[in-house]
């Protein structure tokens, strides 16, 4: 795949991108503080699930659609995309090489392409790589390290970007002097 390939998925994750940062811009003014990086990041995969369904170009998979995981079929690609952040990505291979110390598991290849995302100050990067499963497991992983594919600059004019990675008001509780803190006293 090239970045011609990819020129609709990076709009549209990116346009799924900024309407969520507007989102949270609305759940902070309402409830004073900003949406936890789980609300963030399901916000985002459900915006995102919408616009893959209402293009006809792609076919949402609703097996996965539900728990918030992002997979279609592409059929100008004739491929099957699950998307899949470089931070959960990072995650999943840690596993993998934290139990291939342990034991010898078996993983089996699939026809699905890992879209590996990650936004930046400067725009969108996209990469690809293959996937794999353990036998007797549906969750699949990365093959091996996803291929850099390209950047996709922000449009100018659009909304500020949010942090994905920030921390959340959760850890913040403490200082809030709520009554988790009190009761430990």
């Amino acid at each position: 795949m090239d970045r011609t390939d990819l020129e609709p998925h990076a709009h549209l994750l990116i346009s799924s991108y900024f309407e969520t940062a507007g989102f949270c811009g609305q759940f902070h003014e309402e409830y004073g503080l900003p949406p936890t990086v789980a609300l963030r990041a399901q916000h985002f995969r459900a915006v995102a699930q919408i616009r893959v369904n209402d293009d006809d170009r792609f076919e949402l998979n609703p097996d996965h659609a539900e728990f918030g995981r992002l997979e279609f079929y592409d059929s100008d690609l004739e491929r099957r995309l699950l998307v899949r952040s470089e931070a959960g990505v990072a995650i999943d291979r840690q596993k993998l090489q934290a139990e291939a110390l342990f034991n010898a598991t078996r993983y089996i290849a699939s026809e699905v392409t890992l879209l590996v995302y990650k936004f930046h100050g400067d725009g969108l990067d996209l990469s690809v790589a293959g996937t794999c499963h353990k036998g007797g497991r549906r969750r699949l992983e990365a093959s091996g390290v996803p291929s850099f594919v390209g950047t996709w600059p922000y449009e100018s004019g659009a909304a500020e970007p949010f942090d994905q990675g920030a921390s959340d008001a959760f850890e913040r509780l403490g200082e809030l002097g709520g009554a988790f803190e009190q009761e430990a006293e």
